[in-house]
């Protein structure tokens, strides 16, 4: 039984992930569109934040 529940919870959550970073990538490609390829972007190093996103997720799910 603590089986099942982990693995609906793994795939619930997996589902969950699919979903937002498909709205995420779809979202700003409809809206800019070709803008986004020409777009200067000046704070790079803000990228490295998005290391943090697993352990958020993690911790927010399983810890």
């Amino acid at each position: 039984m603590k089986n099942r529940r982990t693995l609906l919870r793994a795939l619930t959550v997996t589902a969950f992930v699919v979903v937002v970073v498909a709205i995420g990538l779809v979202y700003p490609a409809l809206t800019r569109g070709d803008e986004l390829l020409r777009a200067r972007y000046e704070g790079r190093y803000f990228l490295f934040g998005l290391l943090l996103v697993p352990l958020l997720l993690w911790r927010g799910t399983w810890g």
